[in-house]
């Protein structure tokens, strides 16, 4: 173990299994690879380590703990170096300015990622092209972006407690954003979030990208996912949450919201066990549907309560089979017919409380409280599916258009 104050004394201390205790912040003058098994630490949390361009890079079996990385918002406060990553890799009670990208590209081995509380204050990863591609779409890289690019190997990523952007001064890209590939496969048992806040800055009109505040990407397999704090999204596209992969518990504790045109407040293309969203979905946008299940099933939905407010911003739209859903307080739409994105098209919807599509078969649905529309000629319940055990809907179902 060796304290560093100065960019040379941290040069010369960054050598192989060093523990590196940064003891005054320190401004780099290019990017920064950690040595094989080297560890970095600020000396308490408020330690800085700055620079222009990319920052920190990750070789094999590091960690950083407990310091704050500031460099431009465009660029990776903490990256795999590309020299093939592999071992374990821990992010621990760090606060970031720019983004955290650990893509896994040529992998020498297996890998592990363990990220707890990490903030990323601040990022822009929208200039960043390359994406998980399906469903007519590319998803955006995020503030945090997991990604497997390895067949072959085994990627393990746990991600406790992080946030991602401000109120009002969201990051620019997904929040966070775990994935696979097609031929490459990530494992997580746990992924928590607190406050999250995105702008994927797509422009209006733009059909074929997304971005997501928490995002379960291609062959993702979850065990549990667990946003604690508020979910939301600003732009066009973003959905809030979304999914499309292998997720066994889902549980939203805090509101999920969005206020961008077609900015769903949960997407689902994958599978999940049990989803359980405590807090009121609440989306304002054109198309800003309240849950969507497209593709792939939900076993058992509950839901608190969906409020959406725009044209063709339907509460629940439900595509292919699902098991049963409960909710536990009222649907509420306001809006009328519009346009809104589905699977990288846009098409015209009408804001309807209740849509079972054509081929969508559920087990059961009950809503506690009432459906209730507020567009004019916008039907509280369209069902075109079969709903097997009954449509209840124990409080008022009723179009109040004035």
């Amino acid at each position: 173990m060796v304290e560093v104050k100065d960019l040379q004394a941290l040069k010369e201390a960054n050598t192989e299994n060093n523990e590196i205790i940064v003891t005054e912040n320190i401004a780099l003058e290019g990017e920064f690879v950690l040595q094989p098994g080297v560890t970095l630490k600020g000396q308490d949390a408020t330690i800085e380590i700055s620079g222009e361009g990319q920052l920190v890079g990750l070789s094999t079996d590091n960690t950083i703990e407990n310091i704050t990385l500031r460099t431009n918002k465009d660029t990776d406060a903490v990256y795999f170096d590309g020299t093939g990553a592999q071992g374990k890799y821990v992010l621990n009670n760090v606060t970031t300015y720019g983004a955290v990208t650990l893509i896994a590209d040529d992998a020498k081995g297996d890998i592990q990622v363990d990220v707890e509380n990490v903030d990323v204050v601040e990022a822009n990863v929208t200039h960043k092209e390359e994406g998980p591609q399906g469903f007519g779409v590319t998803v955006i890289q995020g503030g945090i972006t997991i990604w497997n690019r390895t067949p072959d190997i085994r990627f393990d990523a746990e991600v406790r407690e992080v946030s991602v952007g401000r109120e009002g001064e969201p990051v620019n890209g997904s929040g966070v954003f775990v994935s696979g590939t097609d031929d490459a496969k990530i494992y997580s048992k746990l992924i928590t979030t607190n406050n999250v806040y995105t702008n994927g800055l797509l422009t209006q009109g733009v059909a074929n990208r997304i971005s997501g505040g928490v995002f379960t990407v291609t062959n993702a397999y979850v065990d549990r996912v667990e946003n604690k704090g508020l979910t939301k999204t600003y732009g066009f596209n973003d959905m809030v949450l979304d999914n499309w992969g292998y997720v066994k518990e889902w549980v939203v504790r805090d509101e999920v919201q969005s206020e961008g045109t077609s900015g769903i407040g949960f997407v689902n293309f994958g599978d999940i066990d049990a989803l359980d969203i405590q807090a009121p979905i609440r989306t304002k946008g054109t198309g800003a549907r309240g849950i969507n299940n497209y593709d792939g099933t939900i076993k058992k939905l509950d839901l608190d309560l969906i409020e959406t407010h725009g044209d063709g911003a339907v509460g629940i739209q439900i595509s292919k089979p699902v098991g049963r859903i409960t909710v536990h307080k009222d649907i509420k739409t306001y809006g009328g017919t519009g346009e809104s994105l589905v699977k990288g098209v846009i098409k015209q919807l009408s804001a309807i409380g209740i849509s079972i599509l054509d081929g969508a078969e559920v087990e059961s649905l009950e809503v506690k409280g009432n459906v209730h529309t507020h567009g004019k000629d916008i039907t509280p319940v369209q069902n075109e599916g079969t709903v097997r055990d009954g449509l209840k809907i124990l409080g008022e179902t009723l179009n109040k258009y004035e």
